[in-house]
């Protein structure tokens, strides 16, 4: 038998373990290629899961948040504020020089119900929120006499009666 000295073990070694590095290689490869389908599809179900987890986010944070905080920002703003000051218009009806112990008006706006204007110095006056169009009213002094504002337009109703026309 030959006589080996360190250096031919060591390169025996070397050699057996670059053939045993081989041998897992081959081995993992083998491996690898049996797990990669499996491993590429979970990737893809994956990434097609977080794919749809984004699409979802972006429609939360594009879409309905940005509802939500408007909403509550009108309905926040309708509390401090109240639905008048937007969709109404603060008129205020006033027939001067009037010598009289009442003043009412009646129109559409009041459902033809009787309001009683308030006095203040021979003036008559109320005011009402009305959103815009047109409105059809009359004065009423002293429970029997009936009064059209001489400025404004005048219509007859269904039942021809004359009316005052109020436009905002």
């Amino acid at each position: 038998m030959k006589k080996t000295n360190d250096c031919d073990i060591e390169k025996l070694f070397t050699a057996v373990g670059e053939t045993l590095r081989k041998q897992e290689f081959v081995l993992e490869e083998s491996i690898f290629s049996k797990i990669l389908p499996k491993i590429e599809r979970e990737f893809q179900y994956n990434n097609q899961k977080l794919k749809e987890a984004i699409f979802v986010w972006d429609i939360i944070r594009n879409v309905f948040a940005p509802v939500v905080v408007g909403g509550l920002l009108l309905i926040l703003t309708f509390r401090i504020f109240g639905e008048k000051n937007f969709f109404y218009l603060p008129i205020e009806l006033e027939l001067k020089n009037v010598s009289a112990q009442q003043v009412e008006v009646i129109g559409d706006f009041t459902n033809w119900q009787r309001v009683k204007l308030k006095n203040q110095n021979g003036s008559w006056y109320k005011k009402f929120y009305l959103k815009p169009g047109r409105y059809k009213y009359i004065y009423v002094i002293d429970n029997d006499t009936f009064f059209l504002e001489p400025e404004k337009e005048v219509l007859e109703d269904d039942f021809g009666n004359k009316n005052s026309v109020l436009v905002i």
